[in-house]
């Protein structure tokens, strides 16, 4: 069996997603619109023959870097939740092209874990993605642990997105 070519960094958003995040006071939602990663009826058909062009047999889908990391713990909820049944359905529809990373409601700990289990045991989700930095904490926050014990107990994987704020780390920068 010829080893499968799985692309990682598979961006996809539903309709109105990037609508909803500026609507909710996220600034940089310009960023990725017009990149081709609207999820409208004739994108997956459109995708596969870029993806087949490029001998990619599978896409896990992610929404980072336009993750639900939102200040707000209900609309972050959401969010997380609808981007995560899209996928899902879209994973049903076509499982042999696509897997997802699960969106998470971060820095909403207690409800992160809530929907990395629902995402994980009822709607197939292969990992969690997320962006460098959840609202200015960097990704080595406490507040995170309890969500990365998780993901280390189920062997998951963390899809970690560059969102060009140099990971709020004291690392030098290279810029």
């Amino acid at each position: 069996m010829a080893p499968l070519r799985i692309d990682v960094h598979a961006h996809l958003w539903s309709a109105g997603y990037p609508d909803r995040l500026e609507h909710l006071g996220k600034t940089d939602t310009a960023t990725q619109r017009g990149i081709g990663a609207d999820a409208t009826e004739a994108d997956p058909e459109h995708r596969f023959a870029l993806m087949d062009r490029a001998d990619i047999d599978l896409q896990v889908l992610c929404v980072a870097p336009q993750s639900p990391h939102l200040a707000g713990e209900p609309d972050a909820v959401a969010l997380a939740g609808a981007a995560n049944e899209s996928y899902a359905r879209l994973a049903a529809r076509f499982p042999e092209r696509f897997r997802a990373f699960a969106a998470l409601p971060l820095p909403h700990a207690d409800a992160a874990l809530q929907e990395l289990t629902r995402a994980f045991d009822g709607l197939g989700a292969v990992g969690v993605g997320v962006t460098t930095t959840v609202l200015g904490r960097p990704l080595a926050d406490p507040l995170f642990h309890p969500v990365y014990g998780e993901l280390d107990r189920r062997g998951a994987v963390l899809y970690i997105h560059p969102a060009g704020e140099d990971a709020a780390s004291a690392l030098p920068s290279t810029t």
